[in-house]
């Protein structure tokens, strides 16, 4: 028998381990094709060189759209592509609509992601859905973009409300209790001060005179809405929600610089902090704040208090206007800060982490905006864009790809406006009475609708259509808010 006999016997262990070896061989040069191709290598079936490729994935918005890479049909969006690596030209295009377009740089291994462009219809279809005998005081959205609230001129206590996802449904009038605001002889009007996530609660500023007091209006039952400067007897500042709950405040009072929290449940106050000159928060227990406490000469101190802790972030020279934000993104804390004189924002990125480890470290900022005397700052809608504005300059930091874009639209903003996201990748101002949108990197940028400069531009839940304030075009000299529709015809 074969396993009794010595030289059979090696020669079966060495075909065995023979087989082995070759085994491991195929195995080995299996995985590596599966490395290589796992980073884009291939081989090009015409000249037999090494290439490699990248991944793109394309989709479009509101509908699907042809794809063209370098003017080559590639199919419909929702696809994946893979080209070799090279530059391109990406061009989405779909009968009614406007066509969207973006240069790129594609290297080998590498994923680049469209899956935001957004469509909009060659022909605009614009109604009115009330009009008014002048321009409306004040107009506001809910955060889910539900309901839009106008106040109607000539009156601080009467306003419409019109549900923006459903054009059929009828506007509804509603009206502020007559004791709610105090009376005054003198000039009056009415601020927006900043919704409550509960969609339903909206905080005002009253402004009469020299004086302010600010009210929680309910745009469900406008009978109970409250007189909030009233409920606790302070004449604050400044009064914003907190965590954005409708029964959860901050007051703010300049003289001093004395901030405390306020609970309506309890009708109760609480000391927070003093000497703070602005302030910024997220939830109930992190705070973003300027302080001239313990400050250098001519300098004062961005802090930040987390969970009742206080970190210094960076110094900003003293200004008149501190720009300040913060937001997660990715699991990550980004925050921005700067003073407007500056001409610049410093973006962080987990900073309360290394300040709990060593808090007198000097944080390094992950990016810095630069934009001549910034004025407004704010995260996109996903939290992933930040950006820096002033006028038509804008300047935008993309925290998933550690990237900065800067540009200028060259449209002129009224006075002290500022610009909004549209949602989680494009920009959105009235310029010039028309509605401009651009994309968060400056391209594609787009001119659509009529709209009166001053007033933001609101989007309904599911971005079908928007709403905006114009010249009415049926009543003359009247101005109308305006439906304009984003599904265009075929």
């Amino acid at each position: 028998m074969d396993f009794f006999d010595p030289k059979k016997k090696r020669a079966l262990t060495f075909r065995l381990y023979l087989g082995y070896v070759l085994m491991g061989i195929a195995l080995l040069i299996g995985t590596v094709i599966i490395w290589y191709q796992t980073y884009g290598y291939d081989i090009d079936r015409q000249t037999g060189a090494v290439i490699q490729k990248g991944l793109v994935f394309v989709d479009a918005h509101p509908e699907s759209a042809t794809i063209f890479l370098n003017n080559k049909n590639k199919g419909q969006t929702g696809s994946r592509l893979t080209p070799v690596a090279g530059r391109y030209t990406l061009e989405l295009k779909r009968s009614g609509y406007r066509s969207w377009r973006h240069d790129f740089e594609l290297y080998g291994g590498t994923i680049e992601r469209f899956v935001y462009p957004f469509l909009f219809p060659d022909k605009l279809i614009t109604s009115e859905k009330q009009t008014y005998i002048s321009s409306p005081p004040l107009v506001t959205a809910s955060p889910d973009r539900h309901w839009l609230i106008v106040e109607k001129p000539g009156s601080l206590i009467d306003f419409d409300v019109l549900d923006m996802t459903n054009p059929s449904a009828k506007i509804v009038p509603i009206t502020l209790p007559a004791d709610v605001l105090t009376p005054s002889k003198d000039e009056q009007h009415m601020e927006l001060v900043e919704w409550s996530t509960d969609n339903r609660h909206v905080l005002l500023k009253h402004v009469f005179g020299s004086e302010s007091e600010y009210v929680l209006l309910d745009r469900d039952t406008p009978l109970r809405s409250l007189n909030i400067s009233k409920v606790f007897r302070l004449k604050a500042t400044t009064v914003s929600l907190r965590n954005k709950k409708s029964d959860q405040f901050y007051f703010y009072t300049a003289d001093g610089g004395i901030l405390q929290t306020a609970d309506l449940k309890s009708n109760s106050m609480s000391p927070l902090l003093t000497k703070v000159l602005a302030y910024r928060s997220h939830g109930s227990n992190t705070l973003l704040y300027v302080t001239d406490a313990s400050s250098t000469l001519g300098k004062v101190k961005v802090r930040i208090r987390d969970n009742n802790k206080d970190y210094t972030l960076k110094e900003l020279l003293v200004d008149d206007t501190y720009l300040l934000a913060l937001a997660q993104f990715n699991e990550k804390w980004y925050i921005a800060a700067g003073a407007s004189s500056e001409g610049k924002i410093s973006i962080y990125q987990n900073p309360a982490d290394v300040l709990q480890k060593i808090p007198s470290i000097a944080v390094k900022p992950i990016s810095t905006l630069r934009v001549d005397k910034p004025t407004n700052i704010s995260f996109s809608i996903n939290a992933r864009f930040i950006m820096a504005q002033n006028g038509s300059s804008f300047a935008v930091y993309d925290a998933e790809r550690d990237r900065q874009y800067r540009y200028n639209t060259g449209f002129v903003l009224a006075a002290g406006q500022k610009a909004s996201w549209m949602d989680g990748h494009r920009i959105v101002y009235a310029s010039n009475g028309s509605v401009v949108v651009v994309d968060f990197d400056g391209t594609n940028q787009q001119t659509l609708s009529p709209a009166k400069d001053g007033y933001d531009v609101f989007f309904d839940s599911d971005y079908k259509a928007f709403y905006t304030v114009s010249s009415s075009k049926v009543t003359a000299g009247a101005d109308a808010v305006l439906r304009t529709e984003l599904v265009g015809s075929h």
